[in-house]
C-alpha cells in the first residue's frame, strides 16, 4: 500500500479514515510514511492497520516518527516513536 499525502488520514482496508484528536499520536498532525509489514510478534485483527507516520511542520514534535496501529474506526491502539 502507498503512503498518503493526506493530514491526518490512515486507509484500513481499503477505506480512508480520518484521524481525530487524541487518535492522533500525542494529538500531532501526520502524514502516512508507509504502511509496512507488521513484525513478526505483533498481532493484528482483521481490522487493524500498522503505519508509520511522520508529525508534519504544523505539529508539537515537526519529523518524529511513529509506528501506530489504528483501528478501522480510527481508534489508536499503540503508538511508539521511531526516532
Amino acid at each position: 500500500m502507498q503512503a498518503s499525502a493526506a493530514i491526518n488520514t490512515v486507509i484500513i482496508n481499503s477505506v480512508s479514515v480520518e484521524i481525530k484528536g487524541k487518535h492522533r499520536p500525542y494529538s500531532n498532525n501526520f502524514t502516512v510514511l508507509a504502511y509496512p509489514a507488521a513484525p513478526a510478534d505483533m498481532k493484528l485483527t482483521a481490522t487493524e492497520t500498522y503505519v508509520h507516520v511522520k508529525c508534519t511542520e504544523f505539529s508539537q514534535e515537526p519529523g518524529r516518527i511513529y509506528a501506530c496501529i489504528y483501528t478501522q474506526a480510527g481508534k489508536l491502539d499503540s503508538c511508539i516513536s521511531l526516532n
